[in-house]
């Protein structure tokens, strides 16, 4: 980069410099919440099939008690 010296930039130039700095960090916010979101929704996955898993387990053993009923 250039050196400038004492020179200063013109309010023009340094508008420029700072919507381009706003808009990298934005575009760096919006990567961060969409990986941020990737994993909520990997763990929102492994919940609902731990869930489930136990719901079918839960069943299995409904159907197990109901069988020991049955038994004179």
């Amino acid at each position: 980069m250039a050196m400038m010296g004492n020179r200063t930039r013109s309010p023009v130039a340094l508008a420029r410099h700072q919507s381009a700095a706003t808009a990298q960090a934005v575009a760096a916010a919006n990567v961060r919440a969409s990986s941020d979101a990737a994993i909520v929704e990997e763990n929102v996955v492994g919940i609902n099939d731990a869930i489930s898993a136990q719901q079918d387990q839960i069943h299995d053993l409904g159907v197990r008690v109901g069988d020991l009923e049955d038994i004179p």
